[in-house]
């Protein structure tokens, strides 16, 4: 029985003549090239990945400004007086309006 020790032997041996195979340096080339001057190398898929996330995170605003704007527009069909008063600060000519603002500090 051959174990996988007796079978390293030999390319321990020749290990300098491993870098002269051709399949391992065909290997090594089409690696190369694929990872740094390929249209698609590590650098574009950084950048793609990247560029993903963010877009990702400008669909779930968006989406949370969809439910805001649709919860705006069930407001205005329910009550367009009310709406105007409170976004517009409308009032009626015998009417005053006070508008207090709190600070966060």
């Amino acid at each position: 029985m051959i174990s996988f020790r007796n079978m390293l032997k030999p390319l321990a041996k020749q290990g300098h003549r491993l870098w002269f195979n051709k399949y391992f340096l065909t290997f090594t080339i089409f690696a190369v090239y694929l990872m740094f001057f390929d249209q698609y190398n590590l650098v574009a898929q950084v950048k793609l990945s990247n560029t993903l996330t963010s877009l990702e995170k400008e669909k779930t605003k968006y989406e949370d400004q969809l439910v805001e704007a649709l919860e705006q527009k069930k407001m205005l069909e329910k009550d367009v007086e009310r709406y105007a008063r409170e976004h517009y600060y409308m009032h009626k000519e015998n009417e005053d309006i006070y508008i207090i603002e709190e600070n966060d500090n």
